[in-house]
C-alpha cells in the first residue's frame, strides 16, 4: 500500500469511528429526549445523568453536537472525566438490568476537510476563528478565513443583552482561549476582551483601499456555523447599509411560548410589538 492510500486510510478509519461515536451518542440523546423514564435511567460516566448533560448544552442542540466533535467539548459535558481515552456509558433497560458500554475514543479526531498541499500562508485561527492577511507582497489579493461564526464579540452581546445564561460560561471559556487566562469578574469585562467582528472587518476594508487591493477571497471551507449576524456586519461593509437592509431574510412565521421568555429573559412581547400594526400574542 502506498503512503498517501495508508495516510487516507488512517483518516477515513478515524473519521468512521467519529461517526460512530457521534450516531451512537446523538441516538440516545434523540430517544432520552423523547422518553422521559429513559432519560432519568441513563448514565453517562457512572455519575451524570443524561439529563444533566442536556441542561449544560442547552438551550442549541447543536451546542450538544458542537461539543461532541471534540475533545475540549467532551470535557465541557463532562467536567469529572478523566479516562480521556474512553467513554463509559451505563444503560439501564425499562425492566431494570444494568448494562455498561465502553466507547474507545480516537486519539485524534479529524473534522478538518482533506485538501491538497499548499505554499500559501492561511491567516492564524489559533486563539480565534476569524482573521484576514495579504496573500501577496503589494496586497492585490487579500484572504478573509473565518472558521466559525460563534467566538466573537457582537455575538455575546447580543445573547447577553437577551438574558441568556450560558452567555457567562462561554464567554469565560473564549476569553481564555485567546488570552490564557481567565477574565475580568463582570462578564461586561470578559466580552470587551473578545474580538469584534465588525472592528476586525473594519480594518480589513481600510487596508484594502489603502493598498487598492483587487481581491478578496472568503474562505468558509471550515467553517462551523454560529451567530449568521456576522455575515450582516460584512455585508454592510462591502456594500453598505442599502444592501445590507434590502437583503431577503426569507420568510417566517414567529411564534413566542413561555418557553421562549423564559429563555430569552432581556425579550418580552411589547418589545416585539412596538411598531408591529398587528400585535402578536403568545402561542
Amino acid at each position: 500500500m502506498k503512503a498517501e492510500e495508508k495516510i487516507l486510510s488512517k483518516k477515513l478509519f478515524s473519521f468512521l469511528a467519529f461517526v460512530s461515536i457521534f450516531l451512537i451518542l446523538g441516538f440516545f440523546s434523540i430517544y432520552a429526549q423523547e422518553n422521559k423514564k429513559f432519560n432519568q435511567d441513563l448514565l453517562v460516566q457512572d455519575t451524570r445523568q443524561l439529563a444533566q448533560i442536556f441542561e449544560t448544552a442547552h438551550p442549541d442542540p447543536s451546542n450538544l453536537c458542537r461539543n461532541l466533535r471534540t475533545r475540549d467539548g467532551l470535557e465541557y459535558l463532562l467536567p469529572e472525566w478523566k479516562d480521556v481515552k474512553n467513554i463509559r456509558t451505563r444503560l439501564k433497560s425499562n425492566p431494570g438490568e444494568e448494562k455498561d458500554y465502553i466507547i474507545a475514543l480516537p486519539q485524534r479526531i479529524l473534522t478538518d476537510p482533506i485538501t491538497s498541499s499548499s505554499k500559501i500562508q492561511l491567516p492564524s485561527v489559533e486563539k480565534i476563528d476569524f482573521g484576514y492577511d495579504f496573500l501577496d507582497v503589494k496586497k492585490k489579493t487579500a484572504l478573509l478565513r473565518i472558521d466559525g461564526m460563534f467566538s466573537f464579540r457582537e455575538n455575546f452581546e447580543y445573547f447577553n443583552m437577551m438574558g441568556v445564561e450560558w452567555v457567562k460560561q462561554y464567554a469565560a471559556r473564549t476569553y481564555k482561549k485567546i488570552h490564557g487566562a481567565s477574565g475580568p469578574a463582570k462578564l461586561e469585562e470578559t466580552i470587551a476582551g473578545i474580538p469584534s467582528a465588525t472592528e476586525t472587518f473594519r480594518s480589513l476594508v481600510i487596508d484594502m483601499r489603502r493598498a487598492a487591493t483587487k481581491t478578496l477571497i472568503i474562505d468558509l471551507r471550515k467553517n462551523s456555523e454560529g451567530n449568521s449576524v456576522m455575515g450582516y456586519i460584512l455585508k454592510y461593509f462591502l456594500y453598505g447599509n442599502k444592501a445590507t437592509k434590502s437583503q431577503d431574510r426569507g420568510y417566517s412565521i414567529n411564534k413566542y411560548s413561555d418557553l421562549y421568555f423564559n429563555e430569552y429573559t432581556g425579550d418580552n412581547l411589547a418589545k416585539i410589538n412596538a411598531g408591529r400594526t398587528f400585535a402578536l400574542i403568545k402561542g
